[in-house]
């Protein structure tokens, strides 16, 4: 077996909590309990388990090495007094992403918004309350919008193709149809009909960093118009800016208000 080397007391690390499935947060590791624990290397990585503090001050004990990343890749990029948005890690489907994460300062322990980076395109810069966040926004960077890290994200997109019916018209053939929506479609039954599939309109209300409505507007492209409301502009900014939504909508029928 190969062996690895644990992380030591004072390490950073990214961790997923007990009690969370999706999120990675930062923490420091605070005890190490377990045979050998002063042996750095070791053949048995889990043997040990260790107690963190959360950079919200919250301990938590009894954690597995496998359900840590060591050292933290953690990368702030942008902080002001409302939101802090950090490039971290995520887990979807038992698989750990690169991911953009935001999440409000009276609230660290809950990640509102994350949205999965694509491999090797992560190119970060810091970017201080200060400093003008339009005129440091990424263009290298690379989202994969498709994959939903949340249950609950997921769960709403599960719902779109069911209520899409209420917005389809079906003809009989022969029928004339006049819309510009309209598109031909062959049936079960080798009989033909046309469809007349309007937007569905949805309003998102609070932005956060987009992920809900960015992973609507690419999973069903030009069938959604999609309204996202939000009461604090600069968190509109921040979607638009730091998760591509600015990109998304010039192509979507997408809205911020």
């Amino acid at each position: 077996m190969e062996k690895v080397t644990l992380p030591k007391l004072g390490d950073v690390v990214e961790v997923r909590p007990k009690n969370i499935d999706e999120i990675f947060f930062e923490a420091v590791i605070v005890e190490i309990n377990g045979e050998n624990k002063n042996d750095p290397v070791l053949c048995d990585p889990d043997s040990f388990t260790y107690t963190v503090l959360y950079e919200d001050g919250q301990l938590e004990s009894n954690i597995w090495f496998s359900s840590m990343i060591c050292p933290s890749q953690r990368k702030v990029v942008y902080s002001d007094d409302i939101l802090i948005v950090t490039d971290g890690h995520a887990c979807i489907y038992n698989q750990v992403f690169q991911a953009r994460l935001l999440a409000f300062r009276e609230s660290l322990h809950i990640v509102q918004s994350a949205i999965i980076i694509k491999p090797d395109t992560r190119k970060t810069t810091l970017i201080c309350a200060e400093t003008d966040l339009n005129e440091n926004t990424e263009q290298s960077i690379n989202f994969d919008y498709k994959l939903l890290a949340f249950e609950v994200d997921q769960a709403l997109s599960l719902c779109l193709p069911v209520y899409a019916l209420a917005y389809t018209k079906l003809y009989p053939e022969g029928e004339i149809v006049n819309s510009p929506r309209a598109k031909l479609v062959g049936m079960d039954n080798h009989d033909h009909c046309y469809v007349d599939a309007e937007k569905i309109k949805i309003s998102i209300l609070g932005a956060g960093g987009g992920s809900l409505p960015l992973a609507l507007a690419r999973k069903h492209p030009q069938k959604l118009e999609i309204e996202v409301v939000d009461i604090c502009e600069n968190v509109i900014t921040v979607a638009k800016d730091l998760f591509g939504a600015s990109e998304v909508s010039k192509t979507e029928s997408m809205s911020f208000l």
